[in-house]
């Protein structure tokens, strides 16, 4: 029989075309997806309406699964220091569960993970949690903060009978939706401290594979690490994926989407903050090493100004004119300085993205493959300025190389490099600057009136410097630079 279609974008099949479409396979049907057909004089049932409900919910599920699985606005999960050990405070905003289910909350909510028992009848209500349910005291390890879709009845109103020996009764008349906020065990942790078991978690997450989860339909927020009831620390970005970017991937060549590499990054940042804060609250300083607190760093990312260090000193004590040395990366990792306009390190930022994270894991042989460019951003005006004053001095370079101030840096220098740096002295010499082949006196080295004096200076007013990955090659002078300043 026809199909009635008013509209002129899908095409009815009757007859004998829908008969031989069906026997040549090129009709797929979706058990789903079918509604009511209406016309006058049909008998309507509370099936056939209900049909019609789950017809437009399935379509739009399936369209909410074209557009991948994240948070689109807000959802920020936020310790609550006046609320009690166990206080969280979820922001208002909305996302999508991986089922196509859109989950939100209209208003910040707190809540308390200490309530372990409510938590944990929703999880077995939901089928989130095993039997029997762990008992308070044992809130300890780390948990995953989530939003899973829910509905439940309301309204009673009479239902009148639908016969003659039939009576009234009452039932509900409304199907609410809603969002459940709710806790899911990732794990204990593992041993070590805090900051190591976070820095392995991070690993995990970025570099081996997505969050582990059990439970299927959720909306991850945030990973928090109790102890007792008591959080911890809380982690947004471990878990949290930014909707829509999980479409942004590279073709599939590249096992991380890029809304994972998106959440390392801002993972990144926000743990280098929390370490600043914590080295300034023990008065240490900043010149510490990556490996320190982080195992994996992002193909790109901040870094202080105060990794870099300022050419050694000569037995006179004036700054020579050699290389400058970086404290931030392992001694295997090749480095360079470059001065790039702000204005394009959101584009550079953009496209390193693309490339594998930095594995401060591997060993050191591993590591000897990895090359990073350390940015100093400045503004584009004063690029000109800075070039004719490095012309000044014999150099048309914004580029520089750095040393690692580690042991071992001595293995890393080539033995072409080793023998330049021989002279009458020996193995005492300085390492000349490839950059500034003309001898710099100590006493000119150590004021601006020098190339290195002006890098340092340029090097002391920068608030923030940012590292990316180099796109490796077999011939270290064929690697492509990502920035070039010209006149």
């Amino acid at each position: 029989m026809a199909v009635r279609n008013d509209r002129d974008d899908r095409f009815p099949l009757q007859g004998d075309a829908l008969e031989e479409a069906r026997a040549a396979g090129a009709v797929i049907l979706d058990e789903r997806r079918q509604r009511p057909n209406y016309f006058d004089g049909r008998f309507l049932t509370a099936a056939d309406l209900t049909s019609d409900q789950n017809y437009v919910l399935s379509r739009l599920t399936d369209l909410a699964r074209t557009l991948g699985q994240g948070v689109s606005d807000g959802l920020m999960v936020l310790q609550e220091p006046t609320g009690g050990p166990g206080a969280l405070r979820v922001t208002a905003g909305w996302g999508l569960t991986g089922a196509g289910e859109l989950v939100g909350l209209p208003q910040d909510r707190q809540v308390d993970v200490g309530d372990l028992a409510r938590i944990q009848d929703l999880n077995q209500r939901f089928g989130l949690a095993e039997l029997p349910a762990e008992p308070q005291r044992t809130l300890t390890g780390l948990f995953v903060l989530a939003l899973r879709p829910v509905e439940f009845t309301d309204g009673p109103i009479a239902s009148y009978p639908t016969g003659v020996s039939g009576q009234r009764q009452v039932e509900d008349g409304f199907i609410v939706e809603a969002t459940a906020i709710t806790l899911l065990r990732y794990g204990d942790g593992g041993p070590g401290t805090d900051a190591e078991q976070r820095s392995r978690v991070a690993r995990e997450i970025f570099l081996s594979g997505e969050v582990r989860l059990d439970a299927a339909g959720v909306l991850p927020l945030a990973l928090v690490a109790l102890s007792r009831g008591v959080v911890l620390w809380v982690d947004n970005w471990l878990v949290r994926r930014e909707l829509g970017a999980e479409a942004g991937g590279s073709l599939g060549l590249f096992g991380a989407s890029r809304a994972r590499r998106q959440a390392h990054l801002q993972h990144y940042r926000g743990r280098l903050e929390e370490v600043r804060q914590q080295r300034q609250k023990e008065r240490r300083g900043w010149q510490f090493a990556a490996a320190e607190h982080f195992a994996l760093l992002p193909p790109v990312g901040p870094l202080p100004p105060q990794a870099i260090l300022p050419p050694p000193a000569d037995a006179n004590g004036a700054s020579g004119g050699g290389a400058f040395q970086q404290v931030f990366f392992p001694p295997e990792i090749e480095a360079d300085l470059a001065i790039v306009p702000e204005d394009e390190l959101p584009a550079v930022i953009e496209e390193s993205l693309a490339l594998p994270p930095i594995d401060l894991t591997l060993s050191p042989a591993e590591r000897d493959a990895i090359a990073v460019l350390i940015l100093l951003p400045v503004p584009r005006a004063r690029l000109q300025t800075l070039l004719n004053r490095l012309a000044s001095f014999r150099q048309n370079s914004l580029r520089r190389p750095l040393l690692p101030a580690a042991p071992g840096q001595l293995s890393r220098r080539r033995p072409l490099e080793i023998l330049e740096g021989l002279g009458p002295a020996g193995f005492g010499a300085p390492l000349g600057d490839p950059d500034n082949p003309a001898p710099v006196s100590g006493a000119a080295a150590a004021g601006k009136g020098s190339a290195t004096g002006l890098w340092q200076e340029e090097l002391m007013g920068a608030q923030e410097l940012w590292f990316v990955r180099r796109r490796q090659f077999p011939d270290r002078q064929n690697v492509v630079l990502l920035t070039e300043a010209r006149p």
